[in-house]
């Protein structure tokens, strides 16, 4: 009789386990602001040597981050101790297709900080196979203004990152200029290729612009989407925001952004909640100055940027055609979207009025 049991049990827990792979169908489905990272022991990068690389090494250590964010606390240690502890954030999840498959891979933006002043990046790309994430890369970047991580995207089918720029370092913290890297996936290595390119950054004084894992969300809703109430302020655009609503969450933990074009260089988009069908008012995002664009990013520079593991929106662009900036909003629910910050474009690349 035990030993049926045993074979019932062992049964249902390879059915469960079966289930669970089936139902995650994307890498997209992984939530890694909550999720057991492979780690090794830390290192400062060093400024004599090319502050990025790849990292050869097997880990083997792991870590859990809660929320977006672990804390290397040690036994004994008292109130301070624990405030200036290490600890790493999930700052960004970026999503493409890097070994040219048709399946998209994740490539996960982790900060160290030391507890101090001096911290550094690392990227981590995950593929997904049999419903589980494997890590088939890990890079460490340099620290802050030295080589520092910038931002990193996929385009056509290469990871393209962009470090600050050592050659424009300004004291330990920044850097006026990015350095921009291309790597192609090949026989299971990221390979450089292409020219390195350079551009200028804008050092603002006051506070940095939020990162994503500044606003996480507890959990990412998988179900499926209600219809969205369409009340009479949206009657116009109501198929594309039936048809934007249909999608995975895309945004804020349980929220579709369904766009449509509105004119040259214009995207019209609105918040549709998965959960509750509400739909929230949003506005037309104009596209930046090119000129601006190109010194500063060029292809990296969306107009529109957000999550479904965070809150934080960011918009750049000229809302509704003016004031053109750099804008930060936040997700409330119930309420919509609220601008927790803004930085507008120097004057020379505001519309001018019309005579």
């Amino acid at each position: 009789m035990k030993r049926i049991l045993r074979i019932v049990l062992a049964t249902l827990v390879v059915s469960l386990v079966t289930i669970a792979a089936e139902q995650v169908t994307t890498v997209r489905q992984i939530d890694f602001t909550n999720f057991t990272f492979a780690w090794t022991e830390t290192e400062s990068p060093e400024y004599a040597l090319v502050p990025w690389h790849w990292l050869t090494s097997t880990p083997t250590l792991r870590f859990r981050a809660v929320g977006g964010i672990h804390h290397f606390y040690l036994p004994g240690q008292d109130n301070y101790e624990r405030e200036h502890a290490p600890l790493v954030s999930v700052d960004s999840i970026t999503y493409g297709d890097l070994d040219g498959d048709g399946v998209e891979e994740a490539v996960v933006a982790l900060n160290y900080s030391t507890g101090g002043t001096l911290n550094w990046d690392y990227l981590y790309v995950y593929k997904l196979e049999k419903g589980q994430p494997k890590l088939v890369a890990r890079m460490q970047t340099g620290s802050r203004g030295y080589g520092g991580l910038v931002r990193a995207f996929v385009r056509d089918n290469l990871l393209i990152v962009d470090f600050a720029d050592p050659e424009r370092r300004v004291g330990d913290c920044c850097s006026e200029g990015y350095v921009r890297l291309r790597y192609r996936w090949q026989e299971g290595l990221f390979v450089e290729e292409g020219i390195r390119e350079r551009g200028n950054l804008d050092l603002r004084e006051g506070p940095p612009r939020p990162r994503f894992g500044d606003y996480p969300v507890k959990n990412i809703y998988h179900g499926e989407p209600l219809p969205p109430v369409i009340t009479k302020e949206f009657r116009f655009f109501r198929t594309m925001i039936r048809r934007g609503a249909r999608s995975h969450v895309e945004f804020a933990g349980h929220y579709t952004v369904p766009s449509w074009g509105c004119g040259t260089e214009c995207i019209g988009f609105v918040v549709v909640d998965s959960v509750s069908g509400k739909v929230y008012d949003g506005f037309g995002v104009h596209g930046l100055p090119f000129t601006w664009v190109k010194e500063h990013g060029g292809e990296a520079i969306e107009r529109m940027e957000f999550h479904a593991y965070s809150r934080l929106m960011k918009i750049n662009a000229c809302p509704n055609e003016t004031n053109c900036g750099l804008y930060d909003y936040v997700m409330v629910d119930g309420k919509g979207l609220k601008l927790i910050r803004s930085e507008l474009l120097p004057k020379a690349f505001q519309p001018q009025p019309l005579p």
